[in-house]
């Protein structure tokens, strides 16, 4: 894709108010965000690797039990499949541990999917009371990754 069909998409996104557009083909894989953390990223294809078996969940480490919404208690959940890192890197500190404060827009995470790297944020203000999920664990749609007591 040329910059002119890249504008054109945008354009024609813009128009039918889409928020997120995801297109992969041979060459090219791209994915675009709009709204106030707009972000536009192109990457080239990677192989593609099949597994041979899915690994069960292992029945030693039990699910972390997400907080009940009615003790105004808020959660964050994965919002799409992918690898839950709690780090930018193996060398750095977690962005966020159980305990600390915590403001609306400060980055918990980080979610990859189909080797794009996807910040989660928080929802609100306030004080991180679990973190439910290890780092390099597969994380399920929806899953509860954190909850934050609200300031």
């Amino acid at each position: 894709m040329d910059l002119k069909q890249v504008e054109a998409l945008i354009k024609l996104l813009g128009d039918y108010d889409v928020n997120e557009f995801q297109f992969k083909d041979k060459s090219t894989e791209m994915k675009l965000r709009f709204g106030t953390d707009a972000t536009v990223m192109v990457a080239a294809p990677q192989p593609v690797q099949v597994a041979a078996a899915v690994a069960a969940p292992s029945a030693s480490a039990p699910a972390a039990e997400p907080a009940d919404a009615s003790d105004g208690l808020v959660v964050i959940e994965a919002p799409m499949v992918g690898t839950f890192y709690s780090s930018p890197n193996p060398d750095s500190p977690p962005f966020v541990a159980a305990g600390q404060r915590v403001t609306k827009g400060t980055v918990l995470c980080i979610v990859e999917a189909m080797k794009l790297m996807n910040e989660i944020e928080c929802d609100a203000d306030g004080v991180v009371t679990k973190v439910l999920v290890e780092n390099a664990a597969t994380v399920e749609y929806d899953q509860a990754l954190f909850v934050i007591e609200p300031a």
